[in-house]
């Protein structure tokens, strides 16, 4: 006589709970996962926008340094040197380069004293008794700082040039009194 196989029992058939347990359990992770990627796109983008500004700023200063030099190597360029105010020092604590051709400007120093990170160094163009901002600097713990400006117009349509200790966002107008002065 054969024998037979024995016949499979029927599968269990899986608790309805169980099921929506699962599926309740599988659409929390997706949702997490989802805000998870959304919240890193919007980051990521961010980081993307944030340097392209970062770059677009560093290819003006690099265009506005050629166009410095530029200038300044036509061998027409006027230079002022600005000295101290003060009675202790008349030496020289800045120069000015400018050609009268262009509208950018290089002030250099080697010899003004670093400052705390919440202060800063102001250029002013003085027409009359109006000072205009130039600009902010910082220098270095060597004394060496830097600033290309720009001028709508010509550097001898002002009176003088001076630089000021200021906040290290600058200011609308002088807070100190000049450190370095130069009539022009």
């Amino acid at each position: 006589r054969a024998v037979s196989a024995p016949t499979p029992a029927p599968p269990k058939p899986v608790p309805q709970l169980r099921v929506m347990r699962f599926n309740r359990i599988a659409a929390a992770v997706a949702a997490v996962a989802a805000a998870l990627l959304i919240i890193s796109n919007i980051y990521w983008v961010n980081q993307v926008n944030t340097l392209n500004r970062q770059q677009g700023d560093l290819v003006a200063l690099l265009r506005d340094q050629g166009n410095a030099l530029a200038s300044l190597g036509s061998g027409q360029a006027q230079r002022l040197e600005l000295v101290s105010t003060s009675g202790a020092d008349s030496g020289t604590l800045a120069t000015v380069l400018w050609s009268p051709q262009s509208d950018t400007a290089l002030l250099y120093t080697d010899t003004l004293p670093a400052l705390s990170s919440d202060r800063a160094y102001q250029l002013w163009l003085i027409r009359g008794s109006l000072p205009i901002s130039a600009g902010v600097f910082h220098v270095d713990d060597q004394g060496v700082g830097s600033l290309i400006f720009h001028t709508n117009e010509p550097m001898t349509d002002f009176a003088a040039v001076a630089i000021s200790n200021e906040p290290s966002t600058g200011s609308p107008a002088p807070t100190s009194d000049p450190l370095a002065l130069a009539q022009l």
